[in-house]
């Protein structure tokens, strides 16, 4: 008889569960989602381990890809992850990483250098594995299942460029050299080629058109959002405007133009009875900069480093959440309380500014499409993460009861039509199954793939 797993899961047998989360840039977005997909397989039951990169690792960094030890302390809560220098010799395995296109290779199919910290590590599980018995499973950038069309138009629009100048530019013969120069960059970059890798990408709303033009990616629920958010829902911010004074407003502002942004922020916020409390956590670099900025009749407090449980506290008591990247964005869609998403800007100082990245949030905006007030909420979210109307947009977003209630609304009815596409079931059941089957992981990846790909097409026939 198999030993027990945790909670009283039995233990699951015939395959080994590696972990590789990686740092991108100086984000933990991709951490933070590493570890919700770690704690849906531990609470199924797997095991889960962490082979020690060589040393020499530290020697070559590279800021695009820095990996991090699930073992170690750290700011993100991994479930029990044990520490190997020598992998298993036997049976089957799943390799779990941060992109692993460009973490476990150092080149890519044309040779192109890639930083691929971890290719020695991942090395070594295979020859001791043996390759057919080896499954990786790549958790891309979250929100990039989109096409080539979107990502070049969603870049000029940031640039600066008009609605009509991007679609001439786009139709342009030099339009449509770009679309098939980003189309096999991306492949490269993501590893496309790899039979035996199934790419993950955690979105709100899977794009159809995407997922036709990149098959190999897969769109999934953001983990920890699904099922388990509809069984234990928490939900935030049930006052009225007049418990304003409670903490009115909560801004994580992690994004470096925050400093730029503040002042307006700020200016917006004025007048409102009684005196607004906005509290900001920030990096350290930015604290001094924003209490340096004139408060007037808004008062500004600097959150000190939270544990996770007191942050989760903090949000609960918030009248209005301003959240950034996407796993803020994912923790206020679960949580269901009334938010605003602030993720950079960039364009002249006195000029007009547009939102910076804003991928995570389209998606999440596809979502929305079709809901009651849906058109409505969206353009607000959009102006705020644009920088413009933010007086008109605070001013609903704080005091309007219609408003909240139509975003609470919202957001449950998001979070329920993701169960058809849960990421933690969707992993789960995709290592439960390979542990059970004899396929090579070429073969079993690609019918991974089909079946998916099929199920999600059947799903969601109007999806964009």
């Amino acid at each position: 008889m198999s030993a027990p797993g945790p909670r009283g899961a039995p233990r699951r047998p015939g395959v080994v569960v590696y972990l590789y989360p990686c740092r991108i840039q100086q984000g933990w977005g991709d951490i933070a989602e590493m570890a919700q997909a770690a704690w849906a397989l531990h609470r199924a039951g797997f095991e889960l381990r962490y082979l020690a990169p060589p040393e020499a690792i530290h020697k070559r960094p590279d800021p695009r890809i820095v990996p991090f030890d699930p073992t170690a302390p750290g700011p993100i809560r991994f479930p029990p992850v044990r520490r190997l220098f020598a992998p298993a010799r036997r049976g089957r395995a799943v390799v779990l990483a941060t992109w692993w296109g460009l973490s476990a290779r150092r080149s890519d199919l044309e040779g192109g250098p890639l930083p691929g910290p971890l290719e020695d590590a991942i090395t070594r599980i295979v020859r001791s594995h043996g390759a057919p018995n080896v499954l990786h499973v790549s958790l891309e950038e979250f929100g990039s299942d989109q096409t080539s069309l979107s990502a070049l138009d969603e870049g000029l629009r940031q640039a600066g460029w008009s609605a009509a100048r991007r679609q001439r530019a786009l139709a342009s013969p030099q339009g449509r050299r770009q679309q098939c120069a980003y189309h096999r960059a991306f492949a490269l970059a993501r590893a496309a080629e790899r039979e035996g890798v199934v790419h993950l990408s955690a979105t709100f709303s899977p794009s159809l058109p995407a997922m036709r033009e990149f098959p190999f990616l897969l769109p999934v629920a953001p983990f920890g959002l699904g099922g388990t958010a509809i069984l234990r829902p928490r939900v935030w911010d049930r006052g009225t405007s007049a418990d304003l004074a409670r903490s009115a407003v909560i801004w994580y502002a992690s994004p470096k133009s925050s400093v730029g942004f503040a002042p307006a922020f700020l200016s917006a916020l004025k007048g409102r009875s009684p005196k607004v409390l906005l509290q900001v956590r920030a990096p350290p670099a930015l604290e001094e900069k924003l209490l340096a900025l004139p408060q007037d009749d808004v008062s500004v407090e600097v959150l000190e480093e939270l544990s996770p449980s007191r942050w989760r506290s903090a949000l609960d008591r918030a009248h209005l959440r301003v959240v950034s990247g996407s796993q803020s964005l994912v923790e206020v869609v679960r949580g269901g309380g009334p938010f605003l998403y602030f993720n950079g800007l960039v364009g002249k100082p006195r000029g007009p500014t547009r939102a910076f990245r804003r991928e995570k949030l389209l998606s999440l905006v596809r979502a929305l499409d079709g809901l009651p007030r849906a058109g409505a909420l969206s353009r607000d979210l959009l102006d705020f993460a644009d920088g413009r109307n933010l007086r008109s947009v605070l001013r609903r977003a704080l005091g309007s009861e219609a408003w909240r209630e139509a975003m609470r609304r919202a957001l449950a009815a998001v979070v329920l039509r993701l169960t058809a596409m849960d990421g933690d079931r969707t992993l789960v059941s995709i290592v439960q199954e390979f542990a059970r089957s004899g396929e090579a992981a070429n073969t079993f990846a690609k019918r991974v793939r089909e079946r998916h790909r099929a199920r999600l097409f059947r799903v969601n026939p109007e999806a964009r």
